[in-house]
């Protein structure tokens, strides 16, 4: 993926609220993957599960994408990765050499749903963190949904200490991905959802 001169050019940032694995949502890994074969390479996509490492099926939500891309997406040939970067601390911690290697061979990389302010606490300055942000730079797509897209922002809705332990509506600090670019940008993702009531 690189543009005149041989100088890297970033990859597409796609963000979505939600729907990852919908019909719908084959648009937009079609248009992403299209993208990846028009630069005469294959699509190999990363699917990063620490939003939602905090739950004991992490491995299941993650490979429900993988499953998706290589079911629904067949034309394109994925090969998809998971990469259990889950908590600091532990085995699959964010802070893993070898798990952030993992990023290094993908021209794709999702990261989606689970908790925004759980993938703040384990992604800042992490090895993975800086990983996935140097592998952008350097052509690489990522594909955000959910809990990932509000986590990107600069600040961030905490979705589960308001809705499910009752705090008040406040923000906290986000990945804060797009101020390298000088934008101080802030997602809702899908705040229209009307479940629960």
């Amino acid at each position: 993926m690189k543009a005149q001169g041989n100088t890297p050019q970033p990859g597409m940032i796609v963000l979505m609220g939600s729907g990852e694995t919908a019909p719908s949502a084959q648009k937009v890994y079609h248009r992403v993957f299209s993208q990846v074969l028009d630069q005469g390479d294959d699509v190999r996509a990363a699917i990063v599960e620490t939003p939602a490492g905090f739950e004991p099926n992490s491995d299941y939500v993650a490979g429900q994408v993988a499953r998706f891309m290589q079911k629904r997406l067949q034309n394109f040939r994925p090969t998809t990765t998971l990469v259990p970067a889950r908590k600091r601390g532990t085995g699959f911690s964010p802070d893993d050499p070898e798990l952030a290697a993992l990023l290094h061979d993908a021209n794709v990389i999702f990261m989606g749903p689970g908790s925004p302010t759980y993938a703040v606490r384990q992604l800042t300055g992490s090895v993975l963190w800086e990983t996935m942000r140097a592998c952008q730079r350097q052509g690489a797509h990522l594909i955000l949904s959910s809990a990932a897209t509000l986590a990107f922002s600069r600040l961030t809705l905490p979705i589960y200490e308001i809705y499910k332990v009752g705090q008040d509506l406040h923000w906290q600090a986000g990945l804060d991905f797009f101020g390298d670019f000088g934008l101080a940008l802030i997602f809702v993702s899908h705040w229209n959802n009307g479940d629960g009531g």
